[in-house]
């Protein structure tokens, strides 16, 4: 079919625009649709990633049973009723406070009792279930680059589920610029380490006096857990077969499933940008178009691309309400950071936000805020900066006469935060590359203008191809709009919708690295 010209989503969700009020129809992001396209940025940001650095080094880190992180399911006081029952998910690895099980609480989930029993069976775990924890990794990551603070390395590191018996393990990428990390040493031998770690492979036959890179060493030295294998890339597969855990295709038992046990990745900041960063005076001179829209050769083949807004951000910061501001209210909120530096006599971003929340808490109320006593113990500066950073009518008009809670009082900070961390790049742009802050703005509003005018020529196309399809119906052209209030249900009554859910579905199998385990496994998933 052709590439679909509505929400790409099998479960689209409406949210408010703080800003404008609007009603937006968005992707719900846990969808079949919504993870394969999540897989498949991934898999892009770590190509792209691969093709800045000299080597990349694919680890896979797994559990011995001693080590393997356990839970274990109680069943809770309060039935579901039916065929299920409610059981509560518990740690049992790594008693946090034998005095407070609480610590230890992962969670509750519904599932059928003889289910539960097969899925006992399937783990080999004494009655526990193996789970994935993502301190794991974490712990893992920070120590290991602790152990090679002077060199740069990046990562990306997913964790995911074993397709026989649900074994949680970790796949890593390494990206590497420094050769003597991965080359062979000589004081570096697979003998320093215990052989129940070494690699099980067929087509490699390992030996204790087998000379390993001083990455690998460091890798070992660090995960003390279970079997490590190491493999230096060359044929730029890896990067799919990582990003693909999150396609949402591996069929898992509920209690796999919740926030704490669930398959997640992590990577460095800025995992894949590098390839885009220009010079900054190049950026604003190349037309937009060009700009937004390229192609990268990747694995002997070339790949279209459009810019993302993180991409493009750095050259552009846009302000939050963009677009209900003039230019002169945009030109204030973009130089808001260097005015409260100036005011509040610090540079750190945090302790700026809480000064200005201050002001703006003490001027809740309108007589104190007109009385002397306000103007001069804050200053006009100091309230006309609380005015730019934030509308004090409507923290009056929400938070007059109510008490302000810890989560009220973080929302504000963390919005101001937002807002003055967008002026500190405007500001730093301006410094760095000696430009004049009327021109730069003037070149911030000429690509977002420009961007908009491509997003909608992109969506006019997308209308075009559309009705000339077959398929097409003419009462389908609502769901082209974003900001329309239809119904879901006519929605995903469409034939567009179905042909659409029928395509995901078989994309999807594609995507399963182990069908015939995966296959096995869906009478998990029913529980």
């Amino acid at each position: 079919m052709l590439e679909y010209p509505f929400t790409y989503c099998l479960d689209p969700q409406r949210v408010k625009n703080p800003y404008t009020g609007e009603t937006l129809v968005v992707p719900c992001g846990h969808c079949t649709a919504c993870s394969m396209r999540k897989s498949s940025r991934y898999a892009f940001q770590c190509d792209c990633e691969a093709k800045v650095s000299k080597y990349v080094v694919f680890v896979t880190l797994t559990y011995a049973n001693t080590y393997v992180p356990r839970l274990r399911a109680y069943e809770a006081k309060e039935q579901s009723g039916g065929l299920t029952k409610v059981y509560d998910l518990f740690d049992v690895t790594t008693p946090r406070n034998r005095y407070d099980v609480s610590l230890n609480y992962l969670g509750s989930a519904h599932y059928h009792p003889d289910l539960y029993r097969e899925l006992q069976k399937k783990c080999h775990l004494f009655g526990d279930i193996a789970y994935l924890r993502k301190r794991d990794v974490q712990l893992f990551l920070k120590t290991f680059r602790d152990y090679l603070p002077e060199y740069e390395i990046r990562y990306f590191a997913a964790g995911e589920y074993g397709p026989d018996t649900f074994r949680p393990h970790f796949h890593l990428l390494l990206y590497i610029n420094d050769s003597e990390l991965v080359q062979a040493s000589e004081v570096c031998h697979m003998s320093d380490f215990p052989q129940w770690t070494w690699p099980k492979k067929s087509s490699r036959c390992v030996r204790s006096d087998d000379k390993i890179s001083i990455l690998e060493y460091y890798i070992r030295k660090t995960w003390k857990y279970g079997i490590i294998d190491c493999e230096l890339i060359t044929d730029g597969t890896a990067s799919s077969y990582v990003a693909s855990y999150v396609n949402g295709s591996q069929p898992l038992p509920s209690f796999l499933t919740l926030p704490a046990t669930k398959c997640f990745c992590v990577h460095s900041r800025f995992l894949g940008r590098k390839i885009f960063r220009k010079e900054f005076a190049q950026v604003l001179s190349t037309p937009v178009d060009e700009f937004i829209k390229g192609s990268l050769e990747i694995g002997n083949k070339f790949r279209d691309y459009t810019l993302t807004y993180q991409n493009y951000v750095y050259y552009f910061p846009r302000c939050k309400g963009y677009v209900d501001k003039s230019s002169s209210e945009r030109m204030q909120l973009y130089q808001s950071y260097d005015k409260a530096c100036t005011i509040f006599k610090t540079t750190k971003l945090i302790e700026l936000s809480r000064s200005v929340a201050d002001v703006l808490y003490n001027s809740l109320n309108s007589d104190f805020l007109k009385s002397t006593t306000l103007l001069h113990y804050y200053g006009e500066e100091k309230l006309r900066l609380v005015d730019t950073l934030y509308d004090i009518e409507h923290f009056r008009y929400d938070y007059k006469d109510k008490v302000l809670f810890i989560e009220d009082w973080d929302k504000i900070i963390c919005r101001i935060y937002y807002q003055l961390l967008c002026s500190r790049l405007f500001c730093t742009n301006v410094k760095i590359h000696r430009l004049s802050p009327d021109y730069y703005l003037r070149k911030i509003e000429e690509f977002y203008s420009r961007l908009d005018y491509l997003h909608l020529k992109d969506f006019l196309d997308s209308q075009q191809k559309y009705f000339l399809s077959d398929y097409a119906d003419a009462d389908d052209i609502v769901y082209f709009y974003n900001n329309t209030d239809y119904e879901f249900d006519n929605y995903k009554n469409s034939f567009a919708y179905k042909v659409f859910k029928s395509n995901i579905k078989a994309l999807s199998k594609d995507f399963i690295k182990h069908k015939v385990a995966n296959d096995k496994n869906q009478m998990f998933v029913y529980g």
